[in-house]
Order: C-alpha cells, then structure tokens, then sequence
C-alpha cells in the first residue's frame, strides 16, 4: 500500500509539476499588475491538471470497469477489462480499453493523438525552460553577453535526448524521470522555504489592496515598500508607475 501510495505521488507530481520549480520560467512571461496574480493562476493550474484532467481519466476507467485488481488476502488477480493486463503493468492499457467499451476500436487512436498532443507540448515546454534557464547562466557568466554556441548545443542535446527516449524502454524512462524530478523538487522545497516568507509579503499586500476596494485591474505591487529586495523588474515598474501619476 505505501509502494502504491508513493507512486500515485510521484505520478501526481508528473500531472501538474508543483513544486519542481518549473513553473516560475513560464509564468514570469505573464503579463500581470502584481505577482499574487500569476501565482493564483499557477496555483489554480494544478487543480486542472490533476483534479480534473487525471480525474476524469481515472473515473474513465473505472466506470467502464475496465482495470485490474489483486487480491490479498485469496493472491489472485481480476482482469475486470477482460485482457490479461498485469498487475503492474505500465502504461495508457486501461484508457484505451475503456474507450473501447464506448466506441470499439477507437481506444488506441484516441490515446495516440492525444498522446502526441501532450507530448509535443511537453517538449516544447521543457526546451523553452532550459533556453531560459541557459540563456540566464550564460548572460551571468559573461557579463550581459549571449551565446549562440550553447543554444546550438542545447539544440544538439535536447535532439540527442529525444531520440535516446524514443528508442529506450518506458521503464527506463519513468527512473530517469523521476531521478530528475526528485533532484529538483528537493532543491525547489528548499527555495520555496527561504521564499516564503516574500511569498506571503505579496500575498498579504494583494489581499490588503483588494479588501480596500481597489479594482483587481488597478492592483499595484510596489516591492521596496514592502521590504522586498532584488525583485528588480517590479521596482523599474512601480517607478514607472510613480512617474506616469505626477
């Protein structure tokens, strides 16, 4: 039971990536008047990918019957879908299976473009994080300078992964993904913990201006009033903000 648990919690972790730390890249391309509000749409973001996406899929399956079960306590397996699928097996089985009990033989087709859709989405995503991410280190490193070099190997690296995952056993990539996965969420938890109290900062100056009566489109966010420091786009911003009222 506790194998299974911990397992339905990493796999929870795959659906909405909270707490791995890559969502900040994205969300710092929003435009928005004060940071509360992009963290209430992340936050609101795993509701949708877990709580109705992953739970639609799984009330899918278990309406139309279609998984398997062990019993304990007598050792024997009931194939409730009606094909010999493994206890363990890994994998979109039951989906298909249950979509097959709908409409006969549209299962595989439907898991597949939907498969492609969530994939190349994916891939899109995680890219678009490492070029920031290298873009950010490189411009450290060198003073403000890009490098057309290390996004070209990026590319290179990025291509090489794909093509290494493509070939490999799922196995193997779930182990590979949840070793990656582990290392940044551990070193996120810490981050998030040295963060939290800003967080809470901007958290509780959104619920002050809002308890004002001040419109949620004229919001403001003024971090050196706060005490905030180093949030340096929010600065040049709420003095732009000072500029434009006198």
């Amino acid at each position: 039971m506790v194998q299974q648990l911990l397992g339905g919690v990493k796999r929870g972790v795959y659906s909405n990536e909270a707490g791995q730390g890559t969502g900040p890249q994205a969300s710092s391309a929003a435009e928005v008047n004060h940071p509360a509000v992009q963290g209430f749409v992340q936050a609101f973001s795993v509701y949708v990918d877990t709580l109705f996406v992953c739970s639609a899929t799984g009330f899918m399956i278990l309406m139309t019957n279609c998984y398997t079960t062990f019993n304990e306590s007598t050792k024997e397996v009931v194939y409730n879908a009606g094909q010999a699928f493994t206890v363990n097996q890994i994998g979109p089985q039951y989906t298909i299976a249950g979509i097959n009990t709908l409409i006969p033989g549209f299962g595989g087709a439907f898991v597949t473009i939907a498969l492609f859709f969530f994939v190349f989405t994916t891939l899109m995503a995680y890219y678009y994080i490492a070029e920031v991410n290298l873009t950010y280190i490189v411009k450290k490193v060198t003073g403000g300078k890009s490098s057309k070099i290390c996004e070209y190997i990026l590319v290179l690296v990025f291509l090489a992964m794909i093509a290494f995952g493509a070939v490999k056993s799922a196995n193997l990539a779930w182990k590979m993904g949840d070793i990656g996965v582990g290392m940044m969420a551990w070193l996120n938890i810490i981050a998030i913990l040295v963060l939290s109290n800003t967080v809470m900062k901007c958290f509780n100056d959104y619920e002050r201006q809002l308890k004002a009566g001040i419109p949620t489109t004229e919001i403001t966010f003024d971090p050196v009033s706060l005490g905030i420091k180093g949030a340096t786009f929010w600065e040049e911003k709420a003095a732009q903000g000072n500029n434009s009222d006198k």
